[in-house]
């Protein structure tokens, strides 16, 4: 039998290592899919019992290869960095807010320029897998804080289900009560898992403690005010960081008495009330944005959480009108999907959402991270 010639035997070489890394690009391709669908937890494996001992590969120097691997969140290659080359400066903290897409529903997830997480609502029941889906792509086991603004279906149907998930520290609710099944199944849920639950109300939480630098003023509901609807019990507060904020008014309903825009107006000055970003109430009803409340609050910029062709018509048209004629530019679940707002305190970014791509490097990173 002939003996192989050291370029036959390099061009083997070559061949093999070229396999290796098509078996690499073909796993990651796999695990991409996979965590883009929520559906692996490489946390559970214990890669301290897998055995690399009798995995040998020839000793040969490769030639010099020219790779730019951007991982994300990084603008370089920190493998690629060179000596003496200036750091990549390290990015201004900001306050993400994110309008997760459940349809015809709501829920938001707020991380701090800390890192500090808090959900406000969480969809009907049957956007559960949607909320706990993302939930995961973020990497969230634990929340700081919960908010539900008021126990309409539409708004704690999936709580239940997000508190058997996600450890919580604080549970944040106004005194108003359903009888639905939902409101119970999550009650149950509070109560099994031990959580601080804090009646949510102007009087009684006028501030909610959360991250130093960024400030929580709540504008509403108010305990003496016998509300004409469930859906004026809403929580309205405006979470500020730096000259930047965005206001939350869940289902508020007005302009008549005895709403919830109505007594807020009445009880705090305009400048309470102003902000960059308007989370329009109750999917962008007709009965709700309000000309004084809209005027008060004075947006730049305005975000809807409504389902594509819902039997309710939201968001209304003369809303959108509304804001249309202020100049107020708005976004929408049923057009963009998720929301991504970005907020460093000067300066809002609004797009939608897109979860971070999964190359090579980072997946097998994960893989092996101890």
């Amino acid at each position: 039998m002939a003996r192989k010639s050291k370029k036959q035997k390099k061009r083997a070489t070559a061949m093999r290592y070229l396999v290796v890394l098509l078996l690499i690009a073909l796993f990651a391709l796999v695990v991409s899919m996979a965590m883009k669908e929520g559906g692996l937890d490489f946390s559970k494996i214990d890669l301290s019992k897998l055995d690399f001992s009798n995995i040998h590969l020839p000793d040969i120097k490769l030639p010099e290869i020219d790779i730019n691997i951007n991982l994300p969140g990084s603008g370089q290659n920190p493998l690629l960095a060179q000596p003496g080359a200036s750091p990549t400066p390290a990015p201004e903290p900001e306050l993400h807010v994110y309008m997760i897409d459940v349809g015809q529903g709501d829920c938001m997830l707020l991380v701090s320029p800390n890192g500090k997480t808090m959900l406000v609502d969480a969809g009907e029941s049957t956007a559960l897998y949607s909320v706990r889906t993302f939930l995961k792509q973020m990497g969230i086991k634990h929340l700081d804080a919960v908010i539900v603004t008021h126990p309409h279906n539409d708004h704690i149907g999936g709580m239940a289900g997000v508190l058997g998930t996600v450890d919580v520290d604080t549970f944040y609710m106004p005194d108003a009560a359903s009888e639905s099944s939902e409101y119970s199944d999550m009650i149950f849920a509070l109560n099994k898992q031990v959580v601080k639950v804090v009646k949510l109300s102007a009087e009684n939480t006028p501030t909610i403690p959360w991250d130093g630098d960024v400030s929580i003023e709540v504008l509403g509901p108010f305990e003496d005010v016998p509300y004409k609807s469930l859906n004026d019990y809403s929580a309205i507060f405006r979470v500020k960081f730096g000259g930047t904020s965005m206001l939350f008014t869940g289902d508020a309903e007005g302009p008549d008495t005895l709403t919830a825009e109505y007594t807020t107006l009445a009880r705090f000055t305009p400048d309470k009330l102003k902000c960059t970003v308007l989370k329009v109430a109750h999917h962008g009803s007709l009965s709700s944005t309000s000309d004084a409340f809209l005027a008060a609050a004075d947006p730049d910029y305005a975000v809807i959480s409504v389902g594509k062709d819902n039997d309710y018509g939201h968001p209304h048209q003369s809303t959108l009108n509304k804001l249309d004629n202020m100049g107020v530019r708005v976004f929408r679940t049923d057009e963009l999907g998720t929301i991504h707002i970005a907020m460093d305190g000067e300066n809002v970014r609004i797009s939608a959402y897109e979860p971070k791509s999964v190359t090579i490097w980072s997946s097998v990173k994960d893989l092996f991270k101890k």
